[in-house]
């Protein structure tokens, strides 16, 4: 596992691709590392397009939430299974 996160760590230099930067901020998020979370964190605010009014109490914690929750519906394809029943006529 120690490799594992020495890999991760090194790619983390490497930010250019979005997704790639979102995963490794959940991963250091979900083990606890503290370090890189911020930074991987820090780095994802800064890119982030924002229009509208910021909404009070929507901050990184509150949207880690968010993520983590998403994360958990989707299917083993990548995709999100549907919460709604269909119906047949």
């Amino acid at each position: 596992m120690v490799r594992s996160f020495s890999c991760l760590r090194n790619a983390s230099s490497q930010l250019e691709i979005l997704h790639s930067t979102i995963l490794l901020s959940y991963t250091f998020s979900q083990v606890g590392d503290l370090e890189m979370k911020t930074k991987l964190f820090a780095y994802l605010a800064s890119q982030a397009k924002i229009s509208g009014p910021r909404l009070p109490g929507f901050n990184l914690d509150y949207t880690s939430c968010i993520v983590c929750w998403l994360l958990q519906q989707q299917n083993p394809y990548g995709g999100f299974s549907s919460t709604q029943k269909s119906q047949s006529q």
